[in-house]
């Protein structure tokens, strides 16, 4: 859980008035952030869960993969997305919100170009609208 959210009585996470300041200081775009990544479309900025918006990342967990074709893509993912980032100056371009498991929506940029848009070019992530869309076939 996060610092100033809590969850209501759905069970979704809402966050409290002392955490969207946060956000905003962390959503300029001259703010630069320390980026881990934990796959290829999710890890932490400045210690908190974030996941890129609006893409999907092949999963690496024997459990979630649906095949082992997915798990060696999984690890280029992540990797790429490591190496994408790891020297650049790294910026959250915009939030959009928080998803289900209580992390951080985000639009992020090194160096002034998307990420998720580079990953995309390079195959390492795919385009996807939740929950309006299935979660893309990676096998």
């Amino acid at each position: 859980m996060q610092i100033g959210e809590r969850f209501g009585s759905t069970g979704t996470p809402q966050m409290a008035a002392s955490s969207s300041r946060a956000t905003a200081a962390l959503t300029r775009s001259d703010t630069l952030v320390d980026v881990n990544w934990v796959d290829g479309d999710s890890g932490t900025l400045n210690g908190r869960s974030f996941r890129l918006h609006g893409v999907d990342a092949p999963e690496g967990s024997p459990s979630r993969a649906e095949c082992v074709q997915e798990q060696v893509r999984a690890e280029a993912s992540a990797g790429a997305a490591r190496a994408l980032t790891r020297n650049g100056k790294v910026t959250v371009r915009q939030s959009h919100g928080f998803d289900r498991y209580g992390r951080e929506l985000v639009s992020l940029s090194v160096d002034g170009r998307d990420v998720a848009t580079l990953l995309m070019e390079q195959g390492h992530l795919k385009r996807w609208d939740y929950p309006a869309q299935r979660k893309p076939n990676w096998c």
